[in-house]
């Protein structure tokens, strides 16, 4: 999706209707400017940095026994 704003006389955008109800974005959320190379990225700061990275890469971990995983790095440490 793709929407053009008007910077205000005061540097103010206005985030358009569809952008902010496909994103949820509701009053008081914040939100984090990245440039590169000449582009704004535009990004929603997660409400909760627990819950955005929460299942992340859960992939590496599929079939594997955390448990015994976590005892032999353990044991690494007393060597």
């Amino acid at each position: 999706m793709e929407k053009s704003v008007k910077i205000s006389s005061k540097y103010q955008i206005v985030i358009p209707k569809e952008i902010r109800r496909a994103l949820r974005l509701e009053k008081g959320d914040e939100l984090v400017f990245v440039a590169e190379g000449g582009v704004i990225h535009l990004k929603a700061k997660p409400r909760s940095y627990v819950e955005h990275m929460k299942g992340l890469h859960r992939e590496l971990w599929e079939g594997m026994d955390v448990n015994r995983y976590l005892q032999g790095e353990r044991e690494t440490w007393e060597s």
